[in-house]
C-alpha cells in the first residue's frame, strides 16, 4: 500500500485537478515529453507536448500494452520516428497531477512496438519489453523490403567467426 504524501493529499484534495502523464522516449537523445507543460522530475526537464494515452493494460502474465498518440504539427516526431524506428525503443509512461510532479507514479515501462504516422499524428503501439524477444528477428529481408533477389542455396557467410552455409527451402 502507497502512503500519500501531503503535497498529493492537498492536491487531491482541491476542486479542480489536472492530471496528467510524462512519457520518456528512448530514442539516441532521450526525449521527455509532459501534458501539463513544462515541468522538472527526477533532475530531468520535461517538455509539452500533446499526447494521449490509451488502453494500459496488463495481462495475467504481467505483459504490458496499450497506445501512446503524439501531437505532429510540425513533423518532428513523424521524421525523428522516421529516421530511428520505434521498435524495441525503451517507453516509460507516469501518471502525474499538476501540483504535485514529484508524486508521479509509473503506469507502464515497456518498448515501442510499431508507429503509424497519419496525419497530424504519431501512434506507437506499446508492449512489454520481455516481447522483445518473442519475434526474431524484428526485421525480415524480403520484397516487402525491397530486397528480390536471394542467394543460391550453398552460399557461405561469414559474420564474425561464424560461417553459414544457405541451404534451399523445399516445399
Amino acid at each position: 500500500m502507497r502512503t500519500l504524501s501531503g503535497t498529493l493529499v492537498t492536491e487531491l484534495g482541491l476542486t479542480r485537478t489536472r492530471p496528467g502523464y510524462m512519457v520518456e522516449l528512448g530514442f539516441s537523445s532521450t526525449l521527455r515529453l509532459s501534458t501539463l507543460g513544462a515541468l522538472s522530475y527526477n533532475g530531468y526537464s520535461w517538455y509539452p507536448a500533446d499526447i494521449k494515452v490509451a488502453g494500459l493494460s496488463r495481462n495475467e502474465q504481467g505483459q504490458q500494452a496499450g497506445t501512446l498518440s503524439i501531437g505532429n504539427a510540425d513533423l518532428d516526431y513523424g521524421a525523428l520516428i522516421l529516421s530511428e524506428g520505434v521498435a524495441d525503443k525503451t517507453i516509460r509512461i507516469w501518471s502525474v497531477w499538476a501540483g504535485a510532479p514529484s508524486e508521479a507514479m509509473p503506469e507502464f515501462d515497456g518498448i515501442g512496438d510499431d508507429a503509424e504516422i497519419n496525419g497530424l499524428r504519431v501512434t506507437i503501439k506499446l508492449s512489454s519489453g520481455a516481447r522483445r524477444y518473442a519475434y526474431s528477428p524484428r526485421r525480415i529481408i524480403g520484397p516487402q523490403t525491397g530486397i528480390n533477389v536471394r542467394l543460391p542455396a550453398g552460399t557461405r557467410i561469414t559474420v564474425g567467426g561464424m560461417t553459414v552455409t544457405l541451404e534451399a527451402k523445399s516445399r
